[in-house]
């Protein structure tokens, strides 16, 4: 089951929380990228078949670091090699609708990205 928009923006505030306290510690002269690849966090992945369609395609779901907890990011899972994702949907987590617009995505899997 699918969580609700409410329970994904709460996992993804903590998420940016603790980015926020690794990124305070960062010593002057010391690039973004390189302290996160030195200082990682977990970042969550939702994999999940989209029921919207009769194949049921991948898709994997996560936010980025841009400042919002709402922005959920639904992408194309190919499983040809060569071929690139592509953006399937953006979903604002705050909108009225956003737990009808996620009910469509069935969860297969959860993963955590640990770099950026």
């Amino acid at each position: 089951m699918m969580p609700r928009a409410k329970e994904l923006i709460e996992k993804q505030k903590t998420v940016m929380l603790a980015d926020a306290e690794r990124m305070a510690r960062r010593p002057k002269g010391v690039s973004r990228f390189s302290w996160r690849c030195d200082n990682r966090i977990e970042y969550l992945l939702i994999h999940a078949a989209d029921t919207a369609f009769k194949t049921k395609p991948e898709r994997t779901m996560c936010f980025d670091l841009n400042g919002s907890a709402t922005d959920l990011w639904i992408w194309s899972m190919p499983r040809d090699l060569g071929k690139r994702p592509f953006l399937v949907e953006r979903i604002d987590l705050s909108a009225e609708d956003a737990d009808d617009r996620l009910s469509r995505y069935a969860i297969t899997g959860i993963g955590k990205l640990l770099e950026l």
